[in-house]
């Protein structure tokens, strides 16, 4: 028994050499327009990143301020001007103008903020707001005990504070694929002999191979990003009103966060169950297939039927992008058929993962018990 281990071992060892040899060739050959590619996408990225970073440092830095007010000292004030602001864009909206004045251990201050985070709105809120604070009418200010000049006449956050947040996920779900992208590159650039979404596991004499392109986590935060935009569109053009309702907006929030949870769960249990598993058993001289590629369940291919493993180049969409396909040929009867089990958009992977499925099924070739005795 040990000895039919220590030579399969062996010849792991073996592939897994040239495995890496073939790897490391394909980088000196690599074109320069995927160099010239992967720079336009770091340069977007970088630019796409800066511009949502900015955004979020914005809002966070709001509602930040706004919780933070909720250690603040207080005073009385008076509201020495209120008046609506017009600001102009692509479209009107308006934000509440209100002065007071306020006193701290007898020195006077004026204060211009209503709260950290107040943002122009096509509605009538801001007009709502100086109804309620007009000149001369007393207000309650809460001041930073550090700074007395910095002071707000709102504490806490609005259900706006959320909606900004809302609108924000989608940019930064794509921030985060282009440098989960860039990572994953970074990486299987840095270890030679990877075969990226495939992760293989040897049990005595059955080997697994889960394969699985798009991870959970990738795909649950598409699900939130996606999910987060329709929510957006929804809220502004059909319930405004939950732009200022926090409770609704907490909800809004709940059922984003539910749907994205519920998406997350299921796909990790279709990995924990091996639906992605491409299983290889030497002893029975059987290769069972994934639930992927339009199969609805595994379908299992003796040695016997199984006749070679290809690569097929695949051409498809507008812009002709080429895609690699690895498939396992077989003959049903008189009818021959091929089973893909894994795609790249990279030649050399789809090769040398094509290369690790024929040395380790050692096409139409049985292991039998003795050998392993």
């Amino acid at each position: 028994m040990r000895r039919g281990v220590r030579k399969r071992h062996s010849k792991r060892r073996e592939f897994q050499d040239r495995r890496c040899l073939l790897l490391s060739m394909s980088r000196e050959t690599m074109p320069k327009s995927a160099v010239s590619g992967s720079l336009a996408i770091g340069c977007f990225g970088l630019f796409w990143s800066a511009l949502t970073l900015v955004a979020d440092g914005a809002v966070l830095y709001g509602i930040g301020g706004q919780l933070w007010a909720y250690g603040y000292s207080t005073a009385p004030g008076t509201v020495t001007q209120s008046s609506v602001l017009k600001v102009k864009g692509k479209g009107t909206s308006y934000r509440p103008d209100i002065h007071y004045v306020y006193s701290v251990n007898g020195q006077t201050y004026e204060g211009t903020q209503y709260r950290y985070s107040t943002m122009a709105t096509p509605d009538n809120r801001a007009a709502n707001i100086v109804q309620q604070h007009p000149v001369a009418s007393a207000v309650t200010v809460y001041y930073n005990p550090r700074n007395p000049s910095d002071a707000v006449l709102l504490r806490g956050i609005e259900g706006m504070d959320l909606m900004a947040l809302m609108f924000l996920t989608p940019f930064n779900a794509v921030m985060l694929g282009i440098w989960g992208m860039a990572f994953s590159a970074f990486r299987h650039s840095r270890v030679v002999g990877a075969f990226p979404g495939v992760r293989v596991r040897t049990e005595g004499t059955l080997t697994r191979a889960r394969i699985v392109p798009i991870s959970a986590l990738v795909i649950a935060g598409a699900t939130l990003g996606g999910a987060a935009f329709v929510a957006t569109i929804i809220v502004v053009f059909l319930l405004k009103g939950l732009t200022q309702n926090l409770i609704g907006a907490l909800v809004v929030w709940t059922v984003l966060l539910a749907i994205t949870t519920v998406v997350y769960a299921r796909r990790k249990r279709a990995e924990a169950s091996g639906a992605f598993d491409l299983t290889i058993d030497l002893l029975r001289g059987e290769v069972t297939l994934p639930v992927t590629y339009s199969r609805t369940e595994h379908r299992t291919l003796s040695f016997d039927e199984i006749t070679g493993v290809v690569v097929n180049s695949i051409v498809e969409g507008k812009n002709s992008n080429e895609k690699f396909v690895v498939a396992i040929r077989s003959n049903d009867g008189d009818d021959p058929r091929e089973e893909q089990v894994a795609e790249w958009n990279k030649e050399i992977y789809a090769n040398a993962f094509a290369e690790w499925l024929r040395q380790e099924m050692k096409t139409r070739e049985r292991i039998t018990e003795r050998q392993f005795a």
